[in-house]
Formats: structure tokens, C-alpha cells, sequence
């Protein structure tokens, strides 16, 4: 796939004992916080290049997991914004995996704005890669551009998810 392997990797079991600790920086507290995720799950973030962009994105899990679902944001969205969706699927048992796409949430480039659609194929690519994602045995969400985004990389002749939602 492609893109480069991630450069900054954070993992954090129990984030919220990790942040009273100060282990976790303020700026990810305050993220995770903000968006009022339980602080039982384990949390990694990780930043990763795909083309010109920097990718923020992180990976959810319960104590116990065995499922991985990709989780894609819509168009001026980032990836914390189904945040009852996340916490549906964590108390089900998944592990969640999700990123802000190019110009959106924490990831770079102009607010919005891409160069052409398959900016957002090598996003996906990058994503897969750098979280070690086999799509034949994870499933993946979209909503919005994340569905559009899927329905493209299925007609790229990749692996398929085991199951998609769009």
C-alpha cells in the first residue's frame, strides 16, 4: 500500500488515569475529553504522510476485542464526530480505527479542500497500511465522502472489507 510508515506513535491504556498522570499531553486530554470518550479504552493515536498531507488518526479499544472497524467522516467532519457510533461499537466489542481525512479535523491541507479523488485513495491506503489493516477481515463505515471513499476503493480491485456500511 501506499505512503510511509508512521513516524509518532502514542498508546495509552486507560487514558483517563494516563492523563491524571500526565503521561498524555494536554492537547490529547483535551481531545478526548471534549468529545466525553470514556476513559477505560485503551487509545493510540499515530500521524502518518499520505502524499503531501499529515494524517492524524487513532485506534479505540475495549479491554477485550476481536473485530476492527474502519471508521470514515464525512465531508467538513472529522473523525470523532459519530462519537455514539464509536461508543456503540467499543461496547460491542470492537476495536475502532478511524483518521481526519486531508483538510480535515487535525490532519493537514487547506480546510476542505483536495487536489483530486484519489488524494483520498492514498489516505485510505496510508490508513490501512500504517494501523496493519487486512480489509478481508475488518469491516468499515462510512459516511458521506467516507462512503464515497469506500465505494472507490472497492472498485480498485483491492481487498474487500468483510462487511461495509454505508
Amino acid at each position: 500500500m501506499n505512503g510511509e510508515k508512521s513516524t509518532e506513535t502514542a498508546f495509552f491504556s486507560g487514558w483517563a488515569e494516563r492523563a491524571k498522570s500526565g503521561i498524555i499531553g494536554p492537547m490529547e486530554t483535551e481531545y478526548l475529553n471534549y468529545y466525553s470518550l470514556p476513559g477505560d479504552y485503551e487509545f493510540s493515536g499515530k500521524t502518518f504522510s499520505a502524499g503531501p498531507y499529515r494524517i492524524w488518526s487513532w485506534s479505540l479499544e475495549p479491554e477485550s476485542w476481536s473485530r476492527t472497524v474502519v471508521l470514515l467522516h464525512g465531508f467538513l467532519d472529522h473523525s470523532l464526530s459519530n462519537r455514539i457510533l464509536i461508543l456503540w461499537l467499543l461496547n460491542r466489542g470492537y476495536r475502532v480505527v478511524a483518521g481526519d481525512m486531508p483538510g480535515h479535523g487535525r490532519s493537514s491541507g487547506i480546510r476542505g479542500g483536495i487536489n483530486s479523488f484519489e488524494e483520498y485513495s492514498l489516505y485510505m491506503d496510508s490508513l490501512l497500511d500504517n494501523w496493519e489493516i487486512d480489509p478481508s477481515r475488518s469491516y468499515a463505515i462510512g459516511h458521506s465522502t467516507g462512503s464515497s471513499i469506500l465505494i472507490n476503493y472497492s472498485r480498485r480491485g483491492l481487498p474487500l472489507f468483510r462487511g461495509t456500511v454505508l
